[in-house]
């Protein structure tokens, strides 16, 4: 029955998928502009740590917390 009513339905619907859809690419859109934000702000401490680790400087941080820097 419900096949039935779709084609009946979806003139309804269809205003609200497309408000979702808007609403999901503008907070994706938001997000990854934060991301960009937090990227530039935190840069010149990212720059410091590769500094850092180019020099041969090591950073005594527990295990579950190394990573490996490369420039």
């Amino acid at each position: 029955m419900l096949p039935a009513l779709l084609p009946a339905l979806l003139p309804a619907l269809l205003p609200a998928l497309l408000l979702a859809l808007l609403l999901a690419l503008l907070l994706a859109l938001l997000l990854s502009l934060l991301l960009l934000l937090l990227l530039f702000l935190l840069h010149n401490e990212v720059a410091d740590i590769a500094a850092l680790a180019e020099e041969g400087l090591h950073l005594d941080w527990p295990p579950e917390l190394c990573c490996v820097i490369s420039i």
